[in-house]
């Protein structure tokens, strides 16, 4: 099959919106960058209540499918300001402190400004604490932020306008390497967000229309496992765009589009999974069908909800999820293509 996608344009898309801080419940920036696009390509952008971006293809017919890919990342929230000024924090999604550790940040606060800062552990320096600070445990009680500002205690941090609530977004620190590896954090889920931007923009462009009315949703929840809610009755099935876990006796790989066949929470639907898995075999595109031992998509979630949908989940490979991940242009490529394929028919 002649490749009809190149990886530049959705490797760029990726970096605009990695560039972005969009930890759940704090989306709105992200939200602006997807709306200008999808009115320059000729959408009308709506929002559900829950202020999730969507858009229907083609617009004014009632969609039978929906296509997901969820913007929010993970992230942290204020939740203690320590007597030293520095900051205690607690999850957005499911990270583990250990790979937090000496990470840059920035603090978005209510009162609008955004101070940086650095995730340490309390007793961080070799000098003063010798073998403690290899021995001492990573968690809530140990690692604190220490904000780039001059304060040795919790008046000064909240004189500074900080307080319990504000947000904490992490560094991502993207890279797109000359051996075709994107690097970065959050490429779960935004690179799936790149790629159905270019997948919609091609069709667009070409003047085509999907095979069944689609409605394209942009979700802005799904790290809290609550992203797709009270989707119209017309819609039958949703096809969550997420990313595969590379990994130990996995079968996903970052060279080709992942088909999850179950996650921690579902089995997806065999006629589904299948219907695809056959779309990539006849076309030639690079895939594989996975099991996903800790996990969940916009598709599954939407099951456990109990929404009357089928459901199916595709993405690229992705090495280390939830921490420093990488893929590779061929497993973004097969991912755009399986999209493609699953548009037209």
């Amino acid at each position: 099959m002649k490749k009809k996608f190149e990886s530049a344009p959705i490797v760029e898309l990726a970096k605009d919106l990695l560039a972005i801080d969009s930890p759940g419940g704090y989306t709105g920036e992200v939200n602006a960058y997807l709306e200008k696009t999808l009115k320059e390509m000729g959408f009308t952008p709506r929002y559900t209540n829950k202020q999730a971006l969507y858009v229907d293809f083609p617009e004014g017919e009632a969609p039978r499918r929906m296509v997901t890919a969820h913007i929010d990342t993970l992230g942290a929230m204020v939740t203690e300001i320590c007597d030293n000024g520095r900051l205690r924090f607690s999850n957005i999604g499911g990270w583990d402190y250990h790979c937090l550790e000496t990470e840059s940040v920035r603090v978005h606060c209510a009162s609008g400004k955004v101070l940086t800062g650095t995730i340490l552990s309390d007793k961080a320096s070799v000098h003063i604490y010798h073998d403690i600070v290899r021995a001492e445990v990573r968690d809530y009680d140990t690692m604190a932020v220490r904000l780039d500002i001059l304060s040795n205690s919790a008046e000064e941090t909240r004189a500074a306008g900080v307080e319990l609530g504000d947000f904490i977004c992490f560094e991502t620190h993207t890279e797109f390497t000359d051996t075709g590896f994107l690097k970065s954090r959050f490429l779960d889920n935004k690179v799936d967000a790149a790629i159905l931007l270019e997948v919609l923009s091609r069709m667009v462009k070409a003047g085509e229309k999907p095979a069944e009315p689609t409605r394209l949703l942009f979700s802005n929840y799904e790290e809290m496992g609550h992203g797709v809610a009270s989707p119209p009755d017309s819609i039958r099935e949703i096809l969550a765009l997420d990313i595969g876990t590379v990994g130990e006796k996995r079968n996903s790989r970052e060279t080709q589009v992942t088909i999850v066949c179950k996650d921690s929470r579902t089995p997806y639907p065999f006629d589904f999974r299948q219907r695809l898995a056959k779309l990539a075999q006849d076309h030639g595109v690079e895939h594989c069908v996975d099991v996903h031992i800790r996990y969940g998509s916009d598709g599954s979630l939407a099951a456990v909800a109990g929404i009357d949908m089928d459901f199916a989940c595709i993405g690229p490979g992705v090495d280390s999820t939830h921490s420093l991940e990488r893929t590779h242009e061929r497993g973004i490529l097969a991912t755009a293509e399986l999209l493609d394929l699953y548009m037209r028919n």
